[in-house]
């Protein structure tokens, strides 16, 4: 390893509207990776400013989410999130955190002919779980589960 690559700390942005789903999430990823700098946002505004600031290397996206502060969580908002990040360069590698992953269906060629990682998996999976997809979504692969 280059010294330069020793410098580059892995940047994470986890987007989820519920607190108690960070709480249990940024604890275990700085565990994982404990040279990582993770940032959060709880709607999708601050996730597209946190995004263009900061170039996060993965993002970890739940598909129910508020517009901007305080709004309703809707399902379309994390779609439509998931999609521009998608379309975006460079790919970042993205890890879906949802309690409900069908909506997904609807952007599976698009999921299959991506460039960065792509893993995707129920909330109400262990933490431990959670990691592995991290892992696997971080070196370029892809993951949907057969549901």
């Amino acid at each position: 390893m280059n010294r330069e690559t020793e410098l580059v700390k892995p940047k994470f942005l986890v987007v989820d509207d519920h607190e108690a789903i960070l709480e249990g999430t940024i604890p275990a990823l700085k565990g994982k990776y404990p040279e990582s700098e993770i940032f959060t946002a709880q709607d999708a505004q601050t996730a597209y400013r946190q995004i263009e600031q900061y170039h996060p290397d993965l993002v970890i996206v739940d598909l129910c989410l508020p517009e901007k502060p305080h709004a309703p969580a809707q399902t379309e908002v994390g779609m439509q999130l998931l999609k521009s990040l998608m379309e975006s360069t460079p790919a970042p590698n993205l890890v879906v955190l949802s309690t409900n992953v069908k909506p997904l269906v609807r952007l599976k060629p698009t999921i299959n002919a991506y460039e960065g990682g792509f893993a995707a998996m129920d909330k109400s999976l262990p933490i431990k779980e959670m990691l592995k997809l991290i892992d696997l979504a971080l070196r370029g692969s892809i993951y949907l589960s057969s549901e």
